[in-house]
């Protein structure tokens, strides 16, 4: 999702200083188009002006505006100029406010030029403001575009009247639509930038006072950045590695997370999202890190654009041996008593983990147990057979081999070739934070109000927008159901205000393993940010999901 446009000012504007005025209408500085590191000194185009102002301004009943969104260049000319207006009479206007300055100057990082993006309005009022007596109307000075969520190429823009109420200093205070059935998500996000507009307050007497005053609002779903639109995909020259975690460094555990970003038109990160990862104490890390990323931006037509970038980062301990936790010891009088075929010379190493998921019903009942592994690590790196020794809980077992089935290891060897290799591992269920199964206050809370206050949940169907993960769920078929070929499970889920899913139960499965298997796929998944209403929210799903196996 591409940065809500000027939801922070960089230059912010301030309204004691009178827009630049010409006739009837007016144009609002220019804005930087991100939410934060904007350039320190933002373009200046110079002074507007619009030779043939159309006459139809004249005939306007209410104030409008049209948004130009710029991308301008190092030498401060713009390279191109994107132009919504609720009337195309209006476009050619806009389009021109500053065609005839000749000197534009370019956006400044530590007082070097670079390419940027902004935003400003051209703000048409009506001609002669109605009065009444010796009462003038509001007139519109700062409008505020509103980012709206659209799955529907059909409604990139919309155009929507509102009544505003505007106190005696300009503020709006309030508002409502003008037309019935508007949809309530469209009045959320409206009322939520209400502070944002900005007005010359009615006047009565010579005296300002409170008014209403209908103003349309303009509903933007911007176009996604996908470097499939681009002809030269961005190019990395400045990546620092992020830091390896504290916290799995003492447990040695390695790991990994992909991440999506957008990459601006001056090759600057924004808008960095976690698509999957392997262990939630690796997010951070690696979010810092590529956040700090600096690139040749994409281009299109030799014009740089915005695109989008998906990152895969590893974590892997260089230096000093993992902890007893996840390091396989060589102990020649237990491998004699192997057979030939699982003797080894190196052991195998664990190259990529999960984290198990913890049951759902177990979690609700404050539970905790303890479950002992064997499996064999085959010469490709994968287990090719596993095997409970003992568990506490059947729940726990069928968690904890789906969490197994999901590892990655650099393989044992033998003679110099990679062989087989038994290995032993111990799985702790319990309140106390691990390695392989985190436990959070957060998922007791997400339980609790799940068996108390299932209502205070939304659902998927009540959202702005439809829930869609970033990514595809990957489940593994499970090894232990026998001569079956498929099967299906459904598990229920909570996608918390983040997108993060939290505490996923199965509801039914073929058969158990299959249910473990695709809790422990939907666990991994992240989502957009779930709203209702404008508002986020955490949302109760069910992911359906189909086993096929390849052999």
């Amino acid at each position: 999702m591409l940065p809500r446009i000027g939801r922070v000012l960089a230059a912010l504007i301030s309204f004691g200083v009178a827009s630049v005025v010409a006739q009837d209408f007016s144009v609002t500085p220019l804005s930087w188009l991100y939410e934060s590191d904007n350039p320190d000194v933002l373009p200046d185009h110079g002074s507007p002006k619009i030779a043939d102002l159309p006459e139809k301004v004249e005939k306007l009943e209410r104030p409008t505006f049209a948004r130009v969104r710029e991308l301008i260049g190092e030498d401060g000319a713009p390279l191109s100029r994107n132009v919504i207006s609720e009337f195309p009479w209006l476009e050619p206007a806009a389009r021109t406010a500053f065609v005839s300055e000749r000197h534009p100057k370019p956006a400044l990082r530590s007082g070097k030029p670079v390419v940027s993006e902004v935003e400003y309005f051209l703000v048409f009022n009506p001609a002669n403001a109605p009065k009444r007596g010796r009462t003038v109307a509001a007139r519109l000075l700062q409008p505020a575009t509103v980012a709206w969520s659209s799955d529907g190429p059909a409604h990139e823009h919309l155009f929507v009247e509102f009544e505003f109420s505007v106190d005696a200093e300009g503020h709006a205070t309030a508002l409502k639509p003008v037309q019935d059935k508007v949809d309530a998500g469209l009045l959320a996000t409206a009322r939520e930038e209400l502070g944002r507009w900005r007005f010359a307050p009615a006047r009565s007497e010579g005296r300002p006072v409170a008014s209403t005053v209908v103003v349309p609002v303009l509903f933007v779903a911007e176009p996604a950045a996908e470097t499939a639109e681009v002809d030269l995909l961005p190019q990395v020259f400045y990546q620092p590695l992020p830091q390896y975690p504290v916290r799995a460094r003492q447990y040695g555990v390695p790991g990994s997370v992909t991440l999506s970003a957008v990459v601006d038109v001056e090759g600057r990160v924004r808008d960095v999202e976690v698509v999957k990862s392997s262990h939630r104490v690796f997010e951070e890390a690696a979010l810092s890190a590529m956040k700090n990323w600096r690139f040749s931006p994409a281009r299109k037509s030799g014009v740089p654009v915005l695109s989008r970038i998906v990152q895969p980062f590893g974590f892997q301990i260089a230096d000093g041996e993992p902890s007893a936790l996840l390091r396989v010891k060589k102990e020649p009088k237990k491998l004699a008593k192997l057979p030939p075929e699982l003797r080894w010379d190196e052991p195998p190493e664990y190259s990529e983990i999960n984290t198990a998921v913890y049951p759902y019903e177990a979690l609700a009942s404050g539970k905790e147990g303890t479950v002992q592994l064997v499996f064999i690590v085959g010469p490709q790196g994968r287990i090719t057979e596993s095997r409970t020794i003992s568990a506490s809980d059947p729940a726990f077992a069928g968690a904890a081999l789906a969490m197994l089935e999901t590892f990655r290891f650099t393989p044992a060897s033998k003679g110099g070739k990679p062989c087989n290799a038994l290995i032993s591992l111990e799985v702790k269920f319990s309140r106390h934070d691990n390695a392989l199964v985190p436990y959070e206050h957060e998922m007791i809370g997400m339980v609790r109000r799940l068996e108390k206050a299932r209502d205070s949940f939304a659902h998927s169907g009540d959202l702005d927008r439809r829930l869609t993960p970033r990514s595809r769920p990957v489940a593994v078929f499970p090894s232990r159901v026998g001569d079956a070929k498929t099967g299906e499970a459904t598990i229920e889920f909570v996608v918390d205000r983040d997108g993060v899913v939290q505490v996923p139960r199965i509801v039914s499965a073929t058969a158990p393993a299959f249910g473990y298997a695709a809790a422990q796929a939907v666990a991994s998944l992240r989502f957009n940010p779930p709203r209702k209403n404008g508002k986020p929210v955490d949302v109760i799903a069910r992911l359906p999901m189909v086993f096929k196996s390849h052999e």
